[in-house]
């Protein structure tokens, strides 16, 4: 079982409504750290890509997604995510108002004052953090790494670019890892991430 932390996403609320860098630049250049702020379209790409991989119709994946304002949403794997972007930011500010969304009575999405630190000691996986200033790797070792451990995390930063701030200081110690010779975006790192962990359960 693999699990998938977001860290740090880039999807905060102002008086109900999801902040939107489109929409709320001048509200968002007063805020601090304004450049990893107001991009809910980042965690709708990250949802979309990992509840519709092959590793999820397995089910073989788990998904968290922890908000630049120290909140947790656990995702269901069931969850199907609202292909527009309209439509997902709509249902995250529902999500917002109700603190959980239900179906048939099963909960698909429930949102709650987290820190990261908090998340990860629950989770209880051996965690390796996506980071573009770790240890250089090739995907294959990755594969050979996700194969060893059976219940492996990865965190991921949710935001659009530069380092985490990780302010709960959860990311102390964990192994960092960098993929490709570049610094990539979260999504163009995710799916690298989905490849290596199907291939790895194979």
């Amino acid at each position: 079982m693999l699990t998938i932390v977001f860290a740090e996403t880039s999807l905060e609320f102002f008086k109900g409504r999801a902040i939107d860098a489109n929409d709320d630049w001048k509200a968002l250049s007063r805020y601090e750290n304004k450049d990893k702020r107001g991009r809910p379209d980042i965690a709708h790409d990250l949802l979309k890509m990992s509840l519709d991989s092959e590793l999820n119709k397995r089910g073989e994946l788990r998904v968290f997604m922890h908000t630049y304002d120290e909140r947790v949403i656990a995702i269901s794997g069931e969850w199907r995510v609202p292909r527009s972007y309209k439509r997902f930011v709509g249902l995250m500010e529902d999500l917002e108002r109700k603190g959980r969304i239900e179906t048939d009575g099963k909960t698909l999405l429930k949102i709650e004052s987290k820190t990261l630190k908090q998340l990860l000691s629950e989770l209880k996986a051996d965690f390796i953090v996506m980071d573009a200033a770790g240890k250089k790797t090739k995907l294959k070792a990755l594969v050979t790494l996700l194969a060893k451990k059976a219940d492996t995390g990865i965190i991921l930063g949710g935001f659009p670019h530069g380092a985490f701030l990780d302010k709960s200081k959860a990311l102390e110690g964990l192994p960092r890892v960098a993929l490709g010779g570049v610094e990539l975006t979260a999504p163009a790192v995710l799916a690298k991430v989905l490849t290596c962990a199907e291939m790895a359960s194979e």
